[in-house]
């Protein structure tokens, strides 16, 4: 579907490489002008194989796609296994009114979604919250490896390891669990993990947090159903319920 925009002056901001892939050449070029204006550098791909030539020629810091684009297909899960190779963070772009959409596109592992219509002044403040956050999921800064009875849990390689497979994490999900980690058997209200791990500008958000904890504890919880580590605290959020002989390394 097309993107529909309320185009206002927007000031400058930090610059950064963003990967555009969408069909429709339209809503391409709305999305070039608006974040040319903002200062970043931009390029554009009318596919996702197109969008995985230009991501092998180019580190793109992030890749803003349409939402149908991110649906749970063979061929869209195959190139998102490869842009998480690269580290590049995800945002999806679809209908505003459309839940399932956004439920969808989360739970295929974007980072973001923001419905159409949207004014430039929202789309640069969420590229730019993205953004802000990549050293940090990335684990540059601090290793971290929790073991929970056979899932060794390594945010710095973004992996589960259990039984000999891996499970991948995206760049958000280790960013919150980084942060349960940080704050392990404290109730944790949904307002300061939306802050912490979104921005402030999320505030309205509660949703992202339902779906990511409901990810986390299918790659982390032997029974999902029944979550012995990521608790739901009623009426607060969630708290992270670490056993007391956790091994884990900092470095």
């Amino acid at each position: 579907s097309r993107i529909l925009v309320f185009v206002a002056q927007v000031t400058a901001v930090k610059s950064g490489l963003i990967l555009i892939i969408d069909e429709d050449s339209w809503s391409r070029q709305c999305l070039r002008s608006i974040l040319t204006a903002g200062g970043y550098e931009v390029q554009d791909a009318d596919s996702l194989e197109h969008g995985r030539e230009c991501l092998s020629r180019a580190c793109a810091d992030l890749v803003i796609l349409e939402a149908s684009l991110a649906a749970n297909t063979g061929k869209a899960r195959a190139w998102r296994k490869f842009a998480a190779k690269s580290q590049v963070a995800l945002i999806a772009v679809g209908k505003r009114n459309s839940e399932q959409e956004e439920i969808s596109a989360l739970e295929s592992g974007v980072d973001d979604y923001i419905g159409t219509p949207f004014s430039a002044p929202r789309l640069l403040a969420r590229v730019a919250a993205v953004l802000r956050r990549i050293p940090k999921s990335a684990g540059k800064k601090e290793q971290v490896v929790v073991q929970l009875e056979d899932r060794q849990i390594d945010l710095g390689s973004h992996h589960i390891s259990s039984n000999g497979r891996q499970i991948r994490l995206t760049p958000k999900e280790c960013e919150l669990l980084h942060y349960f980690f940080a704050n392990p058997n404290t109730p944790i209200s949904y307002a300061e993990l939306l802050e912490a791990v979104w921005g402030p500008d999320y505030s309205a958000e509660a949703g992202y947090i339902r779906v990511f904890v409901r990810q986390l504890r299918r790659k982390l919880e032997p029974d999902p159903a029944h979550p012995r580590y990521l608790l739901t605290e009623p009426w607060v959020g969630y708290k992270f319920a670490m056993p007391a002989s956790r091994d884990s390394a900092n470095s």
